[in-house]
């Protein structure tokens, strides 16, 4: 009868100890702070480098590619690109 016992006590413990684990587990993902959400997405000044949303950058097309330029870099562009 002991023995009996015994072999159902350890054929049942490590089903048991993978469930406490899990549940653990769970519980402190679950637990875990919102993330901020993202701030969207920016574009870098092809001259400068500089990031900005997209509103606040200009684009210029050359040969099918679209370059972004921000307030500073863009007047030179568009002088450069500007055909006379």
């Amino acid at each position: 009868m002991v023995d009996t016992w015994v072999q159902t006590a350890f054929a049942w413990a490590p089903w048991v100890l993978f469930a406490v684990i899990i549940s653990v587990t769970y519980a402190l993902t679950r637990r875990e702070e919102k993330r901020a959400p993202a701030v969207g997405q920016t574009f870098a000044c092809a001259g400068c480098g500089r990031r900005a949303a997209q509103g606040q950058m200009a684009t210029v097309e050359h040969e099918g590619a679209v370059n972004w330029y921000c307030h500073r870099c863009a007047p030179h562009q568009m002088q450069a690109r500007d055909p006379i």
